[in-house]
């Protein structure tokens, strides 16, 4: 058998004046307020969790163990978790689940039953679904305040130091975006100076893809 295939030549592109593209793009700056925002964004994930002997309020924060079941007795969809940390009130899970966990204490097991709302998930909006609730332990988050103390004692540094520590760090991530950007823009503005013909194959296979 003899086979005989036509196709297209890959094109071939010629380039403009690309040696004259000049990008202008205002380099970064670090505000002192970034580097608060993110101080205290540290100090967050140093808080302590300060266990209470009552029964959870609105605004405690729960450790808990979770598993939801739908009516018709299959596992709701990511409805099961371990130790899991919730703020009571901070609307991470249903109201009505979180409503629910109120005056629990550490060591009770509860069923809350609810009904997911129509704006949720397609295959659960409308549903009736029954979360076994444990709560394992209630406590009380206590966040470090942000200051020479702080520094010392998970930094191991003064504030100054920390905060000049701080400021790089978030220029070296600004700056990496820049360039970034940078090439970017410089990419485009070549592509709009390069002279190439495309054959109608290649827009239909792009177009079929």
């Amino acid at each position: 058998l003899l086979f005989t295939a036509l196709y297209d030549e890959y094109p071939t592109a010629k380039l403009g004046d690309y040696k004259k593209i000049r990008v202008h793009l205002p380099e970064p700056t670090v505000e002192e307020g970034e580097v608060t925002a993110l101080l205290e964004q540290y100090a967050r994930r140093a808080a302590k969790h300060i266990e209470l002997d009552r029964p959870a309020q609105e605004g405690d924060t729960l450790h808990i163990d979770l598993e939801g079941v739908l009516e018709s007795g299959s596992p709701v969809p990511g409805g099961k978790a371990e130790d899991y940390a919730i703020k009571v009130g901070s609307h991470t899970l249903l109201p009505q689940l979180e409503e629910g966990m109120i005056g629990m204490k550490a060591g009770e097991t509860k069923e809350v039953t609810l009904t997911f709302p129509k704006e949720y998930a397609e295959e659960l909006a409308g549903k009736k679904a029954t979360f076994t609730v444990t709560v394992n332990a209630v406590c009380e988050v206590e966040v470090p305040v942000v200051d020479e103390a702080f520094a010392k004692t998970f930094f191991e540094v003064d504030m100054a130091t920390l905060r000049a520590e701080v400021k790089a760090t978030v220029m070296q991530d600004k700056m990496a975006e820049y360039h970034s950007k940078v090439a970017e823009a410089a990419l485009s503005q070549a592509s709009g100076q390069m002279d190439c013909i495309l054959p109608e194959s290649m827009i239909q296979k792009e177009i079929d893809d």
